[in-house]
């Protein structure tokens, strides 16, 4: 899978496709379908997803992002999938710039 880096995705560099976004530590940029703060939990190791610029966003180790794209959940108790997903470079851009460009 092809990846962007943070400074390719801040510099409007990358292509504002699906391609995950890697930190320089190897993190890589996630997001939760909904905005508002969301505490999940892979390997007892806690993620706080925080909402910046109307996106749901935290930074995942790479050994936890399967454990992260397997979660489910929904509303009045539904249990679907996919409501995590990569951070494309646009997601990560406006989250880390509060929402501008």
């Amino acid at each position: 899978m092809e990846t962007v880096t943070v400074k390719q995705a801040l510099d409007c560099e990358a292509p504002d496709t699906a391609s995950p976004v890697v930190a320089e530590s190897g993190n890589l940029a996630m997001k939760y379908y909904q905005p508002g703060r969301v505490i999940t939990r892979c390997n007892q190791f806690d993620y706080y997803f925080t909402t910046r610029a109307n996106i749901c966003m935290d930074w995942i180790q790479e050994q936890h992002v399967g454990c992260i794209l397997n979660k489910r959940g929904g509303c009045c108790g539904q249990k679907r999938p996919g409501i995590f997903t990569y951070a494309n470079a646009s997601d990560v851009r406006r989250w880390t710039n509060g929402g501008g460009r």
